[in-house]
This record gives C-alpha cells, sequence and structure tokens, in this order.
C-alpha cells in the first residue's frame, strides 16, 4: 500500500497484493491495517486507489469517522 501523510491527511495512492499472495484476504488486512492508523493518530483519509476508494463507498458507515470525502468534490 503506498501512502502519504501531510497535515491531517492520509492519503492511499495504490494497493497492490504480488500474485502469489492474491485471494488471500491481504489488501484487506492492508486496508485494515490503515484503518486502525488512521484512527489511532486522528487522520482523515483521501482514497484515491481504487480499491480503498470502492471498499469505502461500499461500507460508508463504516468508514465515515475517517474518510474525507470533502476533498474530492
Amino acid at each position: 500500500m503506498a501512502i502519504g501523510i501531510s497535515g491531517n491527511n492520509l492519503t492511499v495512492y495504490h494497493t497492490e497484493v504480488s500474485d502469489e499472495l492474491k485471494g488471500q484476504g491481504i489488501a484487506s488486512k492492508l486496508l485494515s491495517t490503515m484503518v486502525d492508523y488512521a484512527r489511532d493518530h486522528q487522520l482523515k483519509v483521501i482514497a484515491l486507489c481504487p480499491y480503498v476508494n470502492a471498499q469505502f463507498k461500499r461500507h460508508a458507515d463504516q468508514y465515515k469517522d475517517i474518510w474525507n470525502q470533502d476533498w474530492h468534490k
């Protein structure tokens, strides 16, 4: 997972799992770890990564406390 932190924002640029690890829930574990980090450090997430953006949209209630939706407007 490629991320950057600036001010109170954690931007997720890309999530990638090697072919050997696909289908093992690794991307989900990366997402969960990133979400925990953002919450622990009171950061808002800018989801530029298509995978993270899709998960945030699919489970908006679960991520509403950290999702910086205003950035996308």
